[in-house]
């Protein structure tokens, strides 16, 4: 395995002006920019490990396939690198992908390689909301299997809450779907825009009730916080990471993107064959300062795989009727219909790979989702 330290080049002047003036973010360093077959846009947070990994690995390069990474802050960023053509491929939650569908017509789905239902989940301060409260009230749902005291407590215990999360990503759907279940919508609460990177800052200093961030921000937050803990959605809902490209890299890149896809493949496999090893790479990726276990128990949350089933689809189009009835995009509509979407969803290049993997469609039957894709 290649040292980390190694693969990391300064960004060139002319790329950093480029993305600066296209996409109004400036990437923190390329991967591999000498020539290359295509470029790549992922971010240095959790959701974006399996790009981390094959890069290290080498797993590209034994597909026969030179990847420029373009690393970014987040989702939103990645899409913007794709839409200003400065990356062929980009990683990112329905958010940023659903607007990528309705900004580029050439823009379209290849695969989901990350899913489950933990990005429903968030970290508030005991106060506004008592922990103790929440705390006997989840284990008496549990108990009951019937959660309608707990909604009834969380709807009047959230409503008017100061929630600080990154705008623009993913994690407004989930929030919004999380509302959506105790009964409120985002008029009922107030949104503090918070880059990731400080929002356990902004939630340790009460300028917050609560954060939606997801990993490491979670951990930190419960680790460093002594009266911080964990709301779930009472309804958690599928929630997946994608892989998008532009018009132009599936017209002119199509054997690349088939060896990224197989390479993607690999690093997934690689987190379930040797999870400490995948941990230990994702700790030196990140610059976390956490132990293999817990790397490893971030790993569990999900199902790591190249996919795209129908309960993927049926997750966007929930996510798309969340932020329309939300009234938040200043665009446009996003496209919020299952034809809508199905119809850039382009599942050839993953069927091309040999993709999904036996393996894969087992961990999803045993997850619970359904793996049958019904347009085949």
């Amino acid at each position: 395995m290649r040292p980390l330290s190694s693969l990391l080049s300064p960004l060139p002047v002319l790329a950093v002006v480029s993305i600066l003036l296209t996409v109004s973010v400036s990437a923190y360093f390329v991967l591999n920019d000498d020539k290359h077959d295509i470029s790549i846009a992922w971010a240095n947070k959790d959701c974006y490990e399996p790009f981390w990994i094959a890069d290290a690995l080498g797993y590209w390069e034994d597909e026969g396939v030179k990847v420029n990474g373009i690393i970014m802050n987040n989702g939103s960023e990645c899409a913007a690198a794709v839409l200003s053509g400065n990356a062929d491929l980009g990683g990112m939650g329905a958010d940023p992908l659903l607007r990528m569908l309705r900004d580029d017509r050439g823009a379209s789905v290849l695969a989901r390689y990350q899913t489950g239902h933990s990005h429903s989940e968030f970290v508030a301060r005991d106060g506004k909301i008592s922990m103790s409260t929440y705390a006997a009230l989840l284990e008496e749902s549990e108990a009951s299997e019937d959660d309608t005291y707990l909604i009834e407590y969380l709807n009047e215990a959230v409503k008017g809450a100061r929630v600080g999360m990154q705008v623009g990503t993913a994690y407004w759907s989930w929030f919004l779907g999380f509302l959506e279940t105790i009964g409120l919508t985002a008029d009922d609460v107030t949104i503090v825009p918070l880059d990731f990177n400080v929002q356990v800052a902004a939630l340790d200093k009460g300028e917050v009730d609560m954060i939606s961030g997801g990993s490491p921000n979670t951990e930190n937050a419960l680790s460093l916080i002594s009266d911080s803990f964990m709301i779930r959605d009472p309804d958690q809902k599928l929630a997946s990471i994608f892989l998008m490209a532009s018009g132009s890299a599936q017209a002119a890149k199509s054997d690349a993107i088939v060896k990224v896809l197989n390479g993607l493949q690999r690093a997934c496999d690689f987190i379930y064959s040797n999870p400490e090893e995948a941990a230990q790479i994702i700790i030196d990726a990140y610059g976390r300062n956490w132990s293999i276990q817990q790397q490893s128990d971030v790993f569990k949350k999900s199902i790591w795989g190249i996919d795209i089933v129908d309960a993927d689809i049926e997750a966007l189009v929930t996510a798309a009727s969340l932020i329309n009835n939300a009234g938040q995009e200043r665009m446009g509509p996003l496209p919020d219909t299952e034809e809508m979407i199905k119809e850039r969803v382009f599942r050839t290049f993953m069927l091309a790979a040999g993709l999904p993997t036996d393996d894969l469609i087992l961990r999803e039957t045993e997850a619970g989702i359904d793996p049958h894709y019904t347009e085949l």
